[in-house]
């Protein structure tokens, strides 16, 4: 598995239109991403800062989407389709 920076990630401005996302450690911390200047650099800075917590939150939708479906005793014709696009996706996230 590819790991990733976890979270908490914070979004960091300079005032001036730049933005990034830091991980703040004991030891200080680094930058995990600039988004630079431009329309959208907040939007992408925020972005990438939540993306640790909506991974986990992904993962977990897919555990209880399986669940269900365990516990339901028959297949649906959607479900088994729903799970394996989430599956690619934690897949490509995870570097597989």
């Amino acid at each position: 598995m590819t790991k990733h920076t976890p979270g908490p990630l914070v979004v960091e401005t300079d005032g001036k239109g730049f933005w990034w996302v830091d991980k703040h450690t004991a030891d200080g911390g680094f930058t995990v991403a600039d988004t630079g200047h431009g329309p959208d650099a907040e939007a992408n800075a925020r972005f990438i800062a939540i993306a640790p917590e909506m991974f986990e939150a992904l993962k977990a939708a897919r555990d209880q989407i399986f669940d269900g479906l365990c516990a339901q005793g028959e297949e649906d014709p959607i479900t088994p389709q729903v799970l394996a696009v989430l599956d690619d996706i934690i897949d490509k996230a995870e570097g597989e």
